[in-house]
This record gives structure tokens, sequence and C-alpha cells, in this order.
């Protein structure tokens, strides 16, 4: 249910791409990554716990120790996070797929 929603928001639910693409994504401090990651990580936490449609960025916010502005100054919705995530898990299968390939190559 929950991959469900989120393929369905993601394709469908929202109102243009910039909802996604305007995710802060290289913050310039080392506090700012790490106020990112700790948003991040509750956010899925929560998700996994609660279940995405009943998570508010009022509750992430909460567990992750910071103010309701500070999580939308990262990540400026719920699908946004999640489309993070997919960004993520992407990133790294492309990383282990090219070490296991480099390794095959004669």
């Amino acid at each position: 249910m929950f991959l469900t929603r989120v393929k369905y928001v993601l394709t469908k639910g929202l109102r243009g791409a910039h909802d996604l693409t305007m995710v802060k994504s290289d913050p310039t401090t080392d506090k700012g990554k790490q106020t990112r990651t700790q948003i991040f990580k509750s956010a899925l936490q929560l998700f996994r716990e609660r279940g995405f449609d009943s998570t508010t960025m009022q509750e992430i916010a909460k567990h992750a120790m910071v103010v309701k502005s500070a999580a939308y100054y990262y990540f400026p919705s719920k699908e946004a996070i999640v489309q993070t995530h997919y960004e993520t898990v992407q990133s790294d299968r492309e990383r282990l797929c090219e070490e296991v390939f480099a390794g095959t190559q004669t």
C-alpha cells in the first residue's frame, strides 16, 4: 500500500515537477548536512512505523528534534523525502554494479 501510494503521488498527485526538485540536496555546512540527514532518517523511520499517509511533516520535525520550517527547508514535502530515498538507493546500486562489473572486465 505504501509503495502504491508513493508511486501514485510521484506520478500523478503532484502539482508539478518543481515539488520534488526544490530539495536542498547540498547543504553548505556540516551542521546542515547533519540536520538534513537527521530529518531524512527520522522520516524513513516514521514512515515504516506509522505509514506514509499517517505521518506528518510536524511529526517528522519533532522526531528529528528540529522545527517544522527546518524540515520544509530541506524537504518541501513527504514525497520529496521518498524521492530522495529512491535516488539514494539507485545511486548505491549503481556504485555496487560498477564495482562488480569493473572486476569482471579483462
